[in-house]
């Protein structure tokens, strides 16, 4: 089942007590501020969102990551591959626990497990 980028979770704007933040601004921390590496790449390459667990984990700051190229994360013979998964999922596909190796800053290499799920128009 494709899912479409209109097709947007169902979040209240209420704010939530003893938080200060409403619904989405918490989401929004979550997706922050879990030790998890979440990104979106668009197809041709580009990092489009770095949480801070993918700076963590790769030493780039969102601010380093952002607009730049999976080559500068993801080894040049893994790239093909990793954006052929990307199109797949865009076209319905799911990937999950595909391991596969990461780049930090100092050219460090660290394995990890992948999940890919698309979003299109």
């Amino acid at each position: 089942m494709k899912k479409k980028v209109s097709d947007k979770a169902h979040i209240s704007d209420t704010p939530i007590d003893g938080l200060g933040l409403t619904a989405s601004d918490f989401a929004s921390a979550v997706l922050n501020n879990t030790s998890d590496a979440i990104t979106a790449i668009d197809l041709k390459g580009e990092i489009l969102f770095w949480n801070d667990g993918a700076a963590t984990l790769s030493g780039y700051s969102a601010e380093e990551a952002l607009g730049k190229h999976i080559s500068m994360v993801y080894r040049k013979q893994d790239i093909p591959d990793l954006v052929e998964r990307i199109k797949k999922a865009m076209q319905g596909e799911f990937f999950t626990n595909k391991e596969l190796i990461m780049l930090d800053k100092d050219q460090k290499e660290h394995t990890f497990l992948l999940s890919l799920n698309g979003l299109n128009d």
